[in-house]
């Protein structure tokens, strides 16, 4: 490499700040991918770990929440309460908090390449879980739809945005499972002028996570109440 050519690529590096999606590491602007070397390998070491169930590296599992009208689960990696500081803990949290657009490019490509297969992209439509607005006032996004939205952009299908979240004073995190159901039922609704976009179609329906699938489910059920005829969850991870 030429002085001209390390010059040129210093002035980059300055000017053109990129940082590492999991952990915020300063990468060099011609560093490929959105991860530093270091979380490049702890993703990919979380992605191959085995699913105690079914004993398959998570993009492969299929062990699905066991909702009605749900035909398929698919995910990225485990999400770990314990561990605050996981790998898949923190893709999360910048999906969540963060919302810089980078991240959702990350996942969004995984999610193209790992989990979405042929049969599920003919005749289909991508539609994301809905957050509660309490959470979109706070944050100022809704990280599902920004990430569904890129997700379609790059299947090339087009995204409906039919589902929305009612303004709920409880958030699901703070119920057990049972009242989660029940929260999530009372608080999902359609947007019914979106309903013949859904009708006859294979949804994929997004989220960052799933951890009892109450969310999910309620999600699931509006949509096959308005005439889907399939309908795949696809998760950037699975509570563990």
């Amino acid at each position: 490499m030429n002085k001209i050519t390390k010059w040129f690529n210093r002035v980059l590096d300055i000017f053109y700040v990129k940082k590492c999606v999991a952990c915020g590491e300063l990468l060099t602007y011609d560093h490929e991918g959105h991860l530093c070397p270091k979380c490049e390998d702890e993703w990919t070491e979380a992605k191959e770990l085995l699913c105690e169930h079914c004993m398959e590296m998570q993009k492969n599992c299929r062990c699905g929440f066991g909702r009605q009208y749900v035909d398929g689960v698919r995910h990225l990696a485990i999400y770990d309460h314990d561990e605050h500081d996981y790998i898949t803990n923190r893709i999360v949290y910048a999906l969540k908090k963060g919302g810089f657009v980078e991240i959702f490019d990350f996942v969004s490509e995984e999610m193209a390449n790992e989990l979405v297969e042929k049969r599920m992209l003919q005749n289909a439509v991508v539609v994301n879980v809905p957050r509660n607005p309490k959470s979109i006032k706070k944050y100022g996004y809704d990280h599902a739809r920004k990430l569904a939205v890129r997700l379609a952009d790059r299947l090339e299908l087009e995204y409906v945005d039919f589902l929305r979240h009612s303004r709920s004073k409880t958030e699901q995190k703070m119920l057990n499972k049972e009242q989660r159901d029940l929260n999530a039922k009372a608080n999902c609704y359609a947007r019914q002028k979106y309903a013949p976009k859904i009708k006859g179609k294979t949804v994929l329906l997004v989220d960052d996570i799933g951890t009892t699938g109450a969310m999910t489910g309620a999600c699931a059920s509006l949509l096959h109440r308005h005439g889907a005829d399939k309908i795949y969850c696809i998760l950037a991870a699975k509570n563990k």
